[in-house]
């Protein structure tokens, strides 16, 4: 497995890596790559923040092929929210358990419904989840998800923050995940990843 470019339309991923080492957009990439609707679990960033970035990497791309899990905007609006057919929001990253439920509505709608084509589902991301609960509820979160993400064969890639996870967590977490994707900044200042996990060894670095 030399690169991202030759990953499987199947694999669960993990993208771990400090800030500012671009894990959202090589999330959104990766989606983009290797599916053609996408579910995105967002703790970051609104529904409509996510989609504009969808769009300016898959350039084409409906907006019924684009299904959300909004985690931000009653916060920030604090104001109550409708949920669509393809945008679902929840109180806060807190509420794994309302997560859970809504991710389930998007699942089987682009299962069974829509299947216009391979889906890629993104969680962006962990960390916020563990500031917000304990690592086992986080690590039981994770188990039902990837466990849904795999019974479609479908493409799943989180990302989390290694400068807030502490490395006794994230290895625990990383279990659930067939590979993982680290990144960092180059002493140029170039972003770079690797991968382990996916094979007996470890990539080199590589710009991206």
């Amino acid at each position: 497995m030399a690169s991202i470019e030759e990953l499987s339309a199947d694999d669960t991923l993990l993208i771990a890596g400090p800030p500012m080492t671009g894990k959202y957009d090589l999330m959104l990439r990766l989606l983009v790559a290797y599916s053609q609707q996408y579910i995105v679990i967002s703790t970051k960033n609104n529904a409509e923040r996510v989609r504009n970035d969808l769009r300016r990497v898959a350039h084409e791309v409906s907006d019924d092929d684009i299904g959300v899990i909004d985690c931000v905007s009653h916060r920030e609006t604090m104001e109550s929210v409708q949920d669509t057919q393809s945008t679902k929001f929840v109180s806060s990253p807190q509420n794994m358990t309302g997560i859970g439920v809504k991710f389930t509505d998007l699942f089987g709608r682009f299962h069974d419904e829509l299947n216009r084509g391979h889906t890629g589902v993104g969680l962006h991301s962990i960390s916020q989840l563990l500031m917000h609960s304990d690592v086992k509820t986080v690590y039981q979160f994770l188990q039902v998800l990837v466990g849904q993400i795999r019974s479609a064969e479908w493409l799943g890639v989180a990302v989390v923050d290694t400068a807030v996870t502490d490395t006794e967590n994230f290895q625990l977490l990383q279990h659930h995940f067939d590979g993982i994707i680290e990144t960092r900044e180059s002493t140029e200042g170039k972003r770079e990843y690797r991968i382990r996990g996916l094979t007996p060894v470890t990539t080199e670095w590589r710009a991206f």
